[in-house]
C-alpha cells in the first residue's frame, strides 16, 4: 500500500489507472507488478519520473525495514554414486501424498 500512496502523490502518475499487485515468483525472487503511467512531455522527462519514483519506493523500504534480496547460489558437490545424508526423495508416490497433505493444511482442508 506504501508504494501505491507513492504514485499516488507522485507529481507526475496517472492516479486513475494503475496497479501494483504481487505478480510471481521468480527463480530468487517474489516479483512484484508495478504498472504505472507518466504524464509527462517527453521521454527523458519521464525518465526522470520514473527513476524519482524508484529511488521513493527503496527509501520506502528502507523506512520499512524492508531488505532486497540479490540472487545467489550455492552448489554442492558430492562424488559420483554418494548421496547427501539430508536428502530423503523417497518414492514419487510418497512425494506425492506429502504434497497433497501439506496443501490441505494449507489451504485449510485438512
Amino acid at each position: 500500500e506504501g508504494v501505491r500512496e507513492l504514485i499516488r502523490k507522485h507529481p507526475h502518475t496517472r492516479k486513475d489507472y494503475f496497479h501494483v499487485y504481487a505478480n510471481e515468483f521468480g527463480a530468487a525472487s517474489l516479483n512484484v507488478m508495478l504498472y504505472v503511467f507518466f504524464e509527462t512531455p517527453d521521454w527523458g522527462v519521464e525518465l526522470q519520473e520514473r527513476h524519482k519514483l524508484f529511488l521513493s519506493i527503496l527509501s520506502l523500504a528502507a523506512e520499512l525495514d524492508v531488505e532486497f534480496a540479490f540472487p545467489t547460489q550455492t552448489l554442492h558437490v558430492v562424488r559420483p554414486g554418494e548421496m547427501p545424508e539430508h536428502v530423503d526423495l523417497g518414492s514419487s508416490e510418497e512425494a506425492l501424498a506429502r504434497g497433497r497433505e501439506a496443501a490441505g493444511v494449507v489451504g485449510g482442508q485438512a
